[in-house]
């Protein structure tokens, strides 16, 4: 069943398209390349707070272009040297295979801004740029937002009908994941302990 979308984020490059879509308690993704289509949910419980950068790029399709930008400059120069419209002709041609295989570099590198999943190696991968750095930054704060109202209403509060050591566990994880603050921690956690002795007193 369908959810309510509170915001979205569409990112394009190209052979490459990712949708990002928010809902009340999970992030729904949509990611088309050369690959194929992949659709997936991610529950908030799972989705990391911290973030990091990742830049994939053909490290040797840019040193060949490199060589290839070389090779033509020297063969320029001896075509001047010697005088010859032949080596010249090549040279263009060196170079201009040079520019090709370094336009290819560029449109296949990429910058991603990735969320690591809690206990999985998998990962949910943002284009760092697309459509610009401020959307993608502006999305990644909604992202948090709705993770951290949704995980402080379903979690900060301990039912009854878990034990002591699973509540205090669950108060550290959130803790940890930056959804409550060290003063609600440790007011949170005062309770609980008061709480334990109210029921070991009875």
């Amino acid at each position: 069943m369908d959810q309510a979308r509170i915001q979205e984020l569409s990112q394009h490059i190209v052979g490459e398209s990712r949708e990002f879509i928010l809902e009340p308690n999970r992030l729904h993704t949509y990611c088309k390349n050369e690959n194929g289509e992949t659709e997936e949910y991610f529950r908030y419980e799972i989705i990391s707070s911290t973030r990091r950068r990742y830049s994939r790029q053909n490290g040797n399709m840019r040193s060949i272009s490199i060589l290839f930008a070389i090779v033509a400059v020297i063969e320029l120069l001896l075509s001047i040297f010697i005088q010859s419209n032949e080596c010249i002709g090549f040279a263009i041609l060196l170079f201009g295979v040079s520019v090709i295989l370094f336009s290819v570099y560029l449109l296949r590198k990429r910058s991603f801004v990735i969320l690591d999943l809690l206990n999985s190696n998998k990962s949910i991968m943002f284009l760092a740029n697309k459509p610009s750095a401020e959307q993608l930054d502006k999305f990644l704060t909604s992202l948090f937002i709705a993770r951290n109202q949704y995980l402080r209403h379903n979690y900060f509060e301990s039912p009854s009908d878990i034990s002591r050591g699973e509540s205090l566990a669950r108060l550290k994880w959130l803790l940890q994941e930056n959804v409550i603050t060290q003063i609600e921690y440790e007011s949170e956690k005062a309770i609980i302990e008061a709480n334990r002795k109210i029921d070991h007193n009875e």
